[in-house]
């Protein structure tokens, strides 16, 4: 499986930021993502770091940390997104 973070990424909003799954297979990583969060503000950056970091709550899924700005841009802040049968689970 891949994670790919994406912080410059802009949809609705100016580099909100998106973090993306690719899950591999024996043939290879799938062409489209399984799984994508957005930052949903502008200049939130989400992903400007993100690495996974293993199953830290012990429900025997694996969990993401990322880096992005708060919803008011006042500061940095690390999201846990822990992980679930339909993929991580944002924070709030």
């Amino acid at each position: 499986d891949l994670l790919l973070a994406d912080p410059s990424f802009s949809n609705q909003q100016s580099h909100e930021g998106r973090l993306l799954i690719f899950y591999g297979s024996a043939s290879g990583l799938q062409r489209s993502p399984q799984w994508m969060w957005e930052g949903d503000g502008d200049y939130r950056t989400i992903g400007s770091n993100a690495l996974g970091v293993g199953d830290v709550n012990g429900d025997g899924y694996d969990d993401i940390a990322c880096a992005g700005y708060l919803a008011d841009g006042s500061a940095q802040e690390i999201m846990v997104l822990l992980g679930s049968p339909a993929g991580p689970q944002p924070p709030g």
